[in-house]
């Protein structure tokens, strides 16, 4: 089943988990999302998230935002939800690499699994370097 994020078709309470990935930057009003999906959930419930911090524009025009760990923090207390953890995936290695591969025009179908092999290997790397205080490509949340 899919809907609306901003009008969930479920009833109130009714969720055990909601995922969503990558959708709060296309929404105008990201606290009416978190608000949404609150509601949505039963007492107890998870919702898992991800959204980027940093990224190229894309669907455009309906890219609006970027997240940092204390807008999604932010956001979701704001909305009523716990929050269990927020962390990044993919640190400097795999931002430098993703605007690589924007810029490279990976697109074409023919070049689309080197963009996979070349953005898998970027966070490899980073996963042996220590974190770079501040730069994520995406963060995932519990909540």
């Amino acid at each position: 089943m899919y809907g609306d994020a901003m009008k969930i078709p479920f009833k109130t309470q009714f969720l055990d988990t909601v995922f969503c990935s990558q959708v709060t930057e296309h929404v105008p009003e990201p606290a009416r999302l978190m608000k949404e999906i609150a509601r949505a959930l039963k007492p107890g419930g998870h919702m898992i998230l991800t959204a980027p911090q940093t990224w190229g524009l894309h669907e455009e025009p309906h890219d609006y935002f970027r997240f940092t760990r204390y807008g999604l923090s932010y956001l979701a207390k704001k909305s009523g939800l716990t929050v269990e953890y927020v962390k990044p995936y993919g640190g400097i290695l795999a931002l430098l690499g993703q605007l690589i591969i924007l810029h490279a025009h990976f697109e074409q179908p023919i070049l689309r699994s080197f963009n996979v092999v070349l953005s898998l290997s970027f966070l490899g790397l980073d996963k042996n370097l220590p974190q770079a205080k501040g730069y994520a490509r995406t963060h995932i949340s519990l909540h």
